[in-house]
C-alpha cells in the first residue's frame, strides 16, 4: 500500500486579506507567505503539522511561480520535485490536480500505480488519464467533489454558488 501523502496549498494570491497583509509586510505578498500570529508564516505553520503525520518526502507543496521570493526562502530544503510550482494561479481545483500528477509520477512502484484521492474524489478520474469532457459553468469552480450516494454527482464550489452535476459516472472510492 502506497504510503500516504499531504499536498499543501499555498498559490493563492491572498486578494481578500491584502490590506492587512500590506499593513503587516509593507507588500502585497499573500497571506500564507505572513507570520500572522506569531514568528512562523501560515506556509511554515501548516508545514510543521503536517509533518507530525506524513513523512516530509511525501508532502508536496503547490505555489504560484510568481510567489517564488515569498516561499522559496521557506522551503529552501524542500527537494525540489515536492515543490509543484505553477505558472499561474488558476484555483484550487487546478492546483489539486497538478500535484496530483506529480505525486502519481513520483509514486513508489512508478507512475502506474492507482492513486486514490479524498475527499477530491472528482480527481481520481482525471488523475487516471481518462478525459470524461470539459464541463463549463457560469463561473470558474474553486472546488471539486463527488458526492451523493453513488458518487455519480459531481459538486462545483465556486465564488457565488455551489453547482451539482449529475453524470452518471463516479470516482473511485
Amino acid at each position: 500500500m502506497t504510503p500516504a501523502a499531504a499536498i499543501i496549498l499555498a498559490g493563492g494570491d491572498g486578494t481578500r486579506l491584502r490590506p492587512l497583509t500590506r499593513r503587516l509586510t509593507g507588500d502585497d505578498r499573500p497571506k500564507q507567505f505572513c507570520a500572522l500570529l506569531g514568528g512562523e508564516t501560515l506556509l511554515e505553520q501548516t508545514r510543521r503539522r503536517a509533518a507530525r503525520l506524513i513523512v516530509p518526502a511525501r508532502t508536496l507543496f503547490s505555489v504560484t511561480r510568481a510567489h517564488e521570493p515569498y516561499y522559496g526562502p521557506v522551503l529552501a530544503g524542500v527537494t525540489q520535485r515536492n515543490v509543484v510550482a505553477q505558472p499561474a494561479n488558476r484555483g484550487t481545483a487546478p492546483a489539486i490536480l497538478y500535484a496530483l500528477l506529480r505525486l502519481r509520477s513520483t509514486a513508489p512502484g512508478g507512475p502506474g500505480q492507482p492513486l486514490r484521492v479524498r475527499p477530491w474524489r472528482a480527481l481520481d478520474t482525471l488523475a487516471a488519464g481518462t478525459h470524461l469532457g470539459t464541463i463549463k459553468g457560469p463561473e470558474h469552480p474553486h472546488n471539486l467533489a463527488w458526492g451523493d450516494d453513488d458518487g455519480q454527482t459531481l459538486y462545483l464550489a465556486a465564488q457565488t454558488g455551489l453547482y451539482r452535476l449529475r453524470l452518471g459516472v463516479g470516482g473511485q472510492p
